[in-house]
């Protein structure tokens, strides 16, 4: 931990900003909640169920943005892979089955092809389709050093991520979806998603990394010069995945069968 310290100072590990977003989340979820509707012959999860998911939502963010394990995901590839599972395969489905619904059906509207899923629910086909392929070009070795040298790439690549990741998981969680459809449409995620992530997640394992960064150097570590601050050199940071394709795939399959489980005993 004190070399963690050192390198990258108390600031970087905590992350006192995100700290701050987390925080205000929190406390807006807290009055918001007090608004959120039952009954109405809708099936909805226990009031206690969508708190502990929605806060646990929270928790995920801050560790899938922020924290120890961004300082870690830079020495590490497999660090970076469970930092992904952490923000689309436990993030994103506990913050959509903890958020209100009048708040998440606002925001659904406000998406494209949002009124159309709140009108027809069910699997998302698409959604996995776009969210496989842009997770695959994100992680497959070539094009993940590539993104690494060209990094505002890496944004909208997220961001496609984030709004496949909620439409696929909708599906499962739709309050108003019956048990055994929910089942039906992890599965189908389930199987889909496995075939497809297969290749990526062969090659990932025992594949090398490299991540192109820049560092602060002095004249004097280059040649022996007097020190001269505004020099900056590029180096390589290696990184060998020996687990990260079986994190990428064991996330998937646990967070799915988990959302099933945890929405099966609802209140109407």
């Amino acid at each position: 931990m004190n070399g963690l310290v050192d390198t990258y100072g108390w600031h970087a590990l905590l992350t006192p900003e995100l700290l701050v977003v987390a925080l205000a989340a929190a406390l807006l979820y807290a009055k918001a909640g007090h608004f959120e509707k039952y009954g109405n012959g809708e099936q909805v999860i226990l009031r206690s169920r969508k708190q502990a998911a929605f806060y646990a939502g929270i928790l995920c963010m801050y560790l899938g943005y922020g924290g120890v394990l961004s300082a870690l995901a830079r020495q590490s590839i497999d660090v970076y892979v469970l930092q992904l599972c952490i923000r689309y395969m436990c993030m994103v489905p506990l913050l959509i089955a903890g958020m209100p619904e009048w708040v998440r059906n606002g925001f659904l509207r406000k998406l494209p092809g949002g009124k159309k899923l709140l009108a027809f629910g069910g699997p998302n086909i698409p959604a996995l389709l776009v969210f496989v392929a842009m997770l695959t070009l994100l992680m497959w070795p070539q094009s993940y050093q590539d993104l690494n040298r060209v990094e505002l790439l890496r944004f909208p690549l997220h961001l496609v991520l984030l709004y496949s990741g909620w439409f696929m998981w909708e599906g499962v969680l739709r309050p108003r979806t019956s048990w055994r459809q929910r089942g039906n449409c992890a599965a189908r995620i389930f199987v889909i998603g496995g075939v497809m992530l297969l290749p990526l997640c062969v090659s990932m394992n025992g594949a090398h990394y490299t991540i192109s960064s820049f560092r602060g150097a002095s004249e004097t570590q280059l040649c022996g010069a007097p020190q001269v601050d505004w020099i900056t050199t590029p180096y390589l940071v290696g990184s060998t995945s020996v687990l990260g394709g079986i994190l990428l795939m064991g996330a998937l399959q646990l967070s799915l069968a988990i959302a099933v489980i945890g929405m099966r005993r609802c209140v109407a």
